[in-house]
């Protein structure tokens, strides 16, 4: 009876983490995606309102409950404050902390027909990433979570 409780648990927790690094790959991709639906937001709300950035922000961090949304939280606050901007996530690598503190570095100094000309060569290069993102969360999110499970139930016949 003892060895099909551990067996179950060391299943459950094998799996879980397979599990942990698939949702690791999708946020990644899924941040990306939200970057670029910003960039599409903005340039929108720039073209027919004319509203300011911080509104603009506003606006988009009460319609979109992501991620993303909270990172863009994190950067007003910075900007408002006239703090450097400090993206604080996990699933970013150093060098997509440093493109997105650049580009809302940019997004600031820009006037409005300069912003337009701006999102629209940050979406090409957003669309290109997230197709290797996408790549990647198939390629190693799915193995990784198939692992762990695959591994768990190996445990588990193993403990039995």
């Amino acid at each position: 009876m003892v060895n099909i409780i551990a067996g179950s648990c060391l299943m459950i927790a094998s799996s879980y983490i397979g599990l942990g690094i698939y949702n690791y790959y999708k946020t990644r991709t899924k941040i990306f995606a939200d970057y670029l639906a910003f960039i599409e937001f903005i340039i929108n709300e720039i073209s027919f309102i004319k509203a300011n950035l911080y509104e603009i922000i506003d606006t988009f961090t009460l319609r979109y409950d992501t991620h993303f949304s909270k990172l863009v939280s994190q950067v007003k606050v910075c900007l408002e404050k006239g703090e450097d901007i400090a993206i604080k996530t996990n699933f970013l690598t150093a060098a997509e902390k440093k493109q997105l503190q650049v580009f809302f570095k940019t997004i600031t100094k820009l006037d409005r027909d300069s912003l337009i000309s701006y999102f629209r060569r940050e979406q090409a290069a957003i669309e290109g990433k997230i197709k290797s993102l996408s790549d990647e969360e198939a390629k190693n999110g799915m193995l990784a979570k198939n692992l762990g499970i695959l591994i768990g139930i190996g445990l588990l016949i193993l403990v039995i």
